[in-house]
């Protein structure tokens, strides 16, 4: 009741509930009193709708109807039964909702529809592409069943009724032709986006419209998913860091991915699609960022316990600001070696930032193919069958007995 008050011509509401609270259950009723007691209460807007009841002296089945018609004749300001308090209070009450809604909106994340990095921008640009093609459906079904439900409805006698009717064949062309269209269209940018996404390979631009010099080295950087925790090493750098991601703006970054225990998902929102990182396996994920900033990194893959604190930054800076950084970092006298990665590699949670100013040679091969695990030796190093079936010989140690992930050449 107090809800249709604040609508206009909700007086209604009013009169219903006079008419339910003050007519007997025998059907006796005088508008005169009833008149009389909104009188006495200073109820005049009340009492107006109901003189003009009794001056017509209508039957009591006709009370309601004429209430209802003469509540046009009154100012529809709102109801005397309501206080100024509560409709103040319903007043606030709306006003803190419509402000709770943006707040609760607040909490979206709209990275996925705005990212900084050219790989993610035509991942999005596929996403929008796929969604406008399947609306050119979806739209004009609903608004067609919408349309056929309301002119065919029981009630409507003028709709042409034809209980004979089974076949059309230009309503079957429409219906097959156009999905038919939109699945080869969507077939079509899928195929070429899929080859030209494949995060195996190398980028051939920074940004639209403008290619990767020919003399740009990608930044290289080996990415080790421990529990629960990132260790990111630069080998050219000869640097690791826990848990902080940098590379230059419009500079391609080569990321090589592994795993030290259980399978985890290496994604930055703003930068690329997500990729695994499996242990005794190998990754690759090609990227750049475009926009200096601060951005969110996650694993997208549930990996235990500590799974919703694996996140880091990744920031995107200035060939200058970067070399800063790897200064920074190089200042730390820690050295990432065997003994210490062995340390780090024991689950924990909440890992703060931390820089180890060099690391031994070799150390994410050995990562790679699990030299720090209990048992055997290096996955590298094992002894596999002779493709003749005359014994066993030994990996080479330059070979990467990891698997790598195929990919395309």
């Amino acid at each position: 009741m107090l809800f249709f008050a604040f609508r206009k011509r909700d007086i209604h509401a009013v009169i219903w509930r006079d008419f339910r609270v003050c007519v007997p259950p025998n059907g006796g009723f005088d508008p005169l009193s009833h008149t009389a007691q909104f009188s006495a209460h200073g109820h005049d807007k009340r009492v107006a709708v109901w003189r003009n009841v009794a001056a017509h002296a209508l039957s009591p089945s006709n009370h309601l109807r004429a209430a209802y018609r003469s509540a046009y004749l009154v100012d529809t300001a709102v109801p005397p039964f309501l206080s100024v308090a509560s409709v103040m209070s319903m007043k606030t009450l709306r006003g803190l909702l419509l402000l709770a809604l943006p707040l609760a909106l607040s909490g979206c994340h709209t990275v996925l529809m705005s990212p900084s990095g050219d790989v993610a921008l035509q991942q999005r640009d596929l996403i929008i592409t796929s969604f406008v093609l399947m609306l050119l459906i979806v739209v004009p079904v609903i608004i067609a069943t919408l349309v056929f439900a309301w002119r065919y409805r029981a009630s409507n006698e003028k709709a042409h009724y034809d209980p004979n009717w089974d076949h059309s064949t230009i309503v079957e062309l429409m219906i097959w032709s156009a999905p038919l269209l939109i699945i080869i269209a969507l077939g079509a940018i899928t195929w070429v986006s899929t080859h030209k996404l494949d995060p195996y390979r190398p980028l051939d631009r920074i940004a639209a419209g403008k290619v990767v010099p020919v003399d740009t080295k990608p930044l290289e950087v080996d990415v080790v998913a421990l529990d629960w925790k990132w260790l990111f090493i630069y080998p050219e750098q000869n640097l690791a860091v826990v848990n902080e991601l940098a590379a230059p703006v419009d500079r391609p970054i080569h990321f090589n991915l592994t795993a030290s225990t259980v399978m985890n998902s290496f994604f930055i929102p703003a930068l690329a699609g997500q990729i695994y990182a499996m242990p005794g396996m190998e990754t690759t994920l090609q990227a750049v960022i475009n926009k200096p900033g601060d951005y969110w990194g996650m694993s997208a893959n549930y990996s235990g316990a500590g799974f919703s604190y694996m996140n880091f930054t990744f920031h995107g800076m200035s060939e200058d600001d970067f070399a800063k950084w790897v200064a920074q970092a190089k200042s730390h006298g820690d050295t990432l070696d065997q003994a210490t990665y062995t340390a780090l590699e024991a689950p924990s949670e909440k890992n703060p930032v931390q820089y180890y100013g060099s690391v031994t040679p070799g150390l994410y091969q050995s990562i790679l193919n699990r030299c720090f695990q209990p048992g055997p030796s290096c996955m590298n190093m094992l002894r596999v069958p002779e493709p003749s079936g005359g014994g066993e010989a030994s990996a080479s140690s330059d070979s990467q007995g990891a698997m790598s992930m195929a990919h395309p050449q």
